[in-house]
């Protein structure tokens, strides 16, 4: 593959909008809850509207609506969602936890062919994912994703996949599979219940299976198209600060969705009314990882860190996590044999 320093310049049509900082559920694995993420704040119709005319101002075209967990302030959900959608702003899909999701938000979506990435951790769920009260999830969330499906609405799953869930992950795709092809697997490294070194043979030989099946889903997929484009960017992996931001419940400009990841982190890119802070955020396409010359040499297809979970577990934003780094060229493996590149 080609190694690339340079990051090419990228316009920014589309950003996320975190309508609130509140979380429904108590996740044992939660990367920004057992960090003191968790707040109160909700995003008002004013706010809305205000970020509706900033969105028209910079040609904003689209948004997306990720965590915290939009549903728990289903009012303004509803409201950002026919507001901006019948005034020219596309409000492409939102994450969620998929516990509450009434008919009325199910119209909406619909209506407005929205794209709905839900978390469902499948054989697992309820071994992680549970309300406040320790009350399982998993049931409820199957009978949402049941409802999405048969209302022909767009959606993904999402499964976090921890230490303890290695041995499984291929009989849990066989189990996802059935509610729909469309999976992303994402791995712990930031909480106590995190994936380890040990645990790279057995990822290898899950994916390997299902490799033989698919490479369709994440982060296979992804990999799959970065070995095909024979060009391997340093830390292009996430686009925050670059390609996107987010615009927060209070109008603050972020670098992604991470809110409670950033202010930790202490950065910001300027709010709504007073404009994106430009020189602050030029920096994000020109930082590098903490070991340059290692990763430039490292056999991943995929190169990138998350600023908020490096900062969380290694204390600076720009140092790898040694795990995810070992994970992605586990996978990067399992695709360099499936596909014989």
């Amino acid at each position: 593959m080609v190694f690339k320093k340079k990051i090419p310049e990228e316009r920014i049509t589309r950003i996320s909008l975190r309508i609130n900082e509140i979380c429904t559920f108590n996740c044992k694995y939660c990367f920004d809850h057992n960090k003191g993420g968790q707040g109160r704040g909700v995003m008002s119709k004013k706010t809305a509207d205000d970020i509706l005319r900033y969105c028209k101002k910079h040609n904003i075209v689209s948004v997306d609506i990720p965590q915290k967990e939009p549903t728990a302030s289903l009012d303004i959900l509803e409201y950002v969602i026919e507001k901006f959608n019948r005034n020219g702003v596309r409000v492409g899909g939102i994450t969620t936890n998929g516990y509450n999701m009434p008919l009325s938000l199910l119209k909406l979506l619909k209506k407005y062919r929205m794209f709905v990435l839900v978390s469902y951790d499948g054989l697992w769920h309820d071994n992680y994912r549970l309300l406040p009260d320790g009350s399982p999830t998993a049931d409820i969330v199957e009978k949402n994703i049941l409802a999405l499906k048969g209302m022909g609405i767009k959606f993904n799953i999402a499964c976090c996949i921890t230490h303890g869930d290695v041995s499984r992950i291929y009989e849990n795709y066989n189990y996802l599979k059935q509610l729909n092809p469309g999976i992303a697997f994402n791995f712990d490294v930031t909480s106590p219940l995190h994936i380890k070194t040990g645990d790279m043979p057995i990822i290898e030989r899950e994916f390997t299976k299902i490799a033989s099946e698919t490479l369709g889903i994440f982060p296979l997929v992804k990999i799959k198209q970065r070995l095909e484009s024979n060009a391997r960017y340093l830390n292009r992996m996430c686009g925050a600060g670059r390609g996107s931001y987010c615009i927060d419940w209070d109008g603050t400009i972020l670098p992604c969705y991470q809110g409670a990841g950033w202010r930790r982190i202490g950065i910001t890119l300027g709010d709504i009314y007073k404009g994106l802070d430009i020189e602050e955020k030029a920096k994000f396409r020109h930082y590098d990882t903490t070991t340059p010359e290692v990763c430039a040499k490292c056999d991943s297809a995929l190169c990138g860190i998350c600023y908020t979970n490096s900062y969380d577990v290694m204390g600076d934003m720009c140092t790898p996590i040694p795990v995810n780094c070992e994970m992605l060229r586990t996978l990067t493996r399992v695709v360099r044999k499936a596909t014989g590149r």
